[in-house]
């Protein structure tokens, strides 16, 4: 089959860039929301933006810490099966994940199938990847798949790649068309609930290997007093947890929840609307102050490298300023949890 013609899905193309230009930096963002998003928009859901996906996977106001294990913050505060049924109700996009590829060969017919019926694949990756496309080969070896996100720029992957893949990865999601959308009311009291239980009983401390992990306000305390401890060295901390991805992910959540219960609010009669509102703006306050954590350490300046990171978090001072912003945040996270609560009492 030399010189097949290359399938690619336009409109999984587009929504990728869609989605991505409106973050230059991908290391606060939750990747696997991100690469959902755009195979959803390709396959015709609307109505679905990243902060709702943020929020309706929980990671928005959840929080999960431990020194050395960076894994815990990504997975959800609930169950998985319980958080999958709340991203579905709540985007009105089905969804289905595939039992791990054995095989390369295994992958790419499920791409090459599910690309022929419209359908991109997400394909779970340390940052994820769409697989958007194909180009055919008589030749296995001469395959590509056409691959979006990831660390590589957009474009063809050839078949070692993909084959590596599937020995470190090989797990592929896809939308499965439209599903029962969920009461928005009902989906933003599911939200606020749960927001008010993960702050005091995350769902990921009864699972028995997450469960050394410190989660809610517990956690935050948790971490600002590792970070107040100049006698931790950096090389205490996975180095995840210095300013980067282990602690960036989950403290951007907070202006996805600020966003989320502002334009929430006016579903809601008083008093629940304006405490709604507050607790907005306490999240809004509440990333400030992460941002000041980060500034205290990192400066204001380009992104700087590992020994000068390793130098920063060597410093007293640095650590001690950055340790009094968590403490902040931890306030105005906690203030807005209880305005939550009164949002959620107000209602009657």
């Amino acid at each position: 089959m030399p010189g097949a013609e290359p399938v690619i899905l336009q409109e999984a193309v587009a929504a990728f860039d869609a989605a991505t230009a409106g973050h230059a930096d991908l290391n606060p963002v939750r990747t696997n929301l991100l690469m959902r998003l755009v195979c959803l928009e390709a396959s015709g859901v609307s109505r679905v933006t990243y902060n709702r996906l943020v929020m309706l996977s929980g990671y928005g106001t959840s929080f999960a810490y431990h020194p050395t294990d960076f894994w815990i913050m990504y997975n959800p505060p609930d169950h998985p099966e319980e958080t999958e049924k709340r991203l579905v109700r709540g985007t009105g996009g089905g969804w289905e994940w595939l039992r791990k590829a054995e095989t390369v060969e295994g992958a790419w017919q499920v791409t090459r199938e599910s690309v022929d019926r419209g359908t991109p694949v997400q394909a779970v990756w340390i940052d994820d990847y769409v697989f958007a496309g194909y180009r055919d080969a008589d030749e296995p070896v001469d395959r590509q798949v056409y691959a979006l996100g990831g660390w590589r720029e957009p474009g063809w992957m050839p078949w070692a790649d993909l084959e590596q893949w599937v020995v470190g990865f090989g797990r592929l999601g896809r939308p499965t068309g439209p599903a029962e959308r969920g009461s928005e009311h009902d989906t933003v009291i599911e939200i606020m609930e749960r927001t008010v239980a993960w702050a005091q009983g995350d769902g990921r401390a009864s699972t028995e290997w997450m469960n050394q992990g410190r989660f809610g306000l517990d956690g935050i305390e948790a971490y600002a007093a590792d970070v107040a401890d100049a006698t931790k060295a950096p090389d205490y901390f996975y180095r995840g947890w210095l300013c980067c991805h282990a602690i960036n992910r989950q403290t951007s959540g907070r202006r996805c929840a600020a966003a989320y219960f502002a334009d929430a609010a006016d579903l809601f009669p008083e008093p629940a609307a304006s405490a709604m509102r507050a607790a907005a703006g306490q999240y809004e306050a509440a990333s400030g102050a992460w941002a000041d954590y980060r500034r205290a350490l990192l400066g204001d300046g380009a992104p700087i490298g590992e020994e000068e990171v390793t130098q920063a978090w060597s410093d007293p001072a640095k650590r001690a300023e950055a340790a009094a912003a968590i403490r902040r945040a931890a306030e105005h996270e906690a203030a807005a949890v209880a305005e939550i609560g009164k949002a959620l009492g107000g209602m009657g």
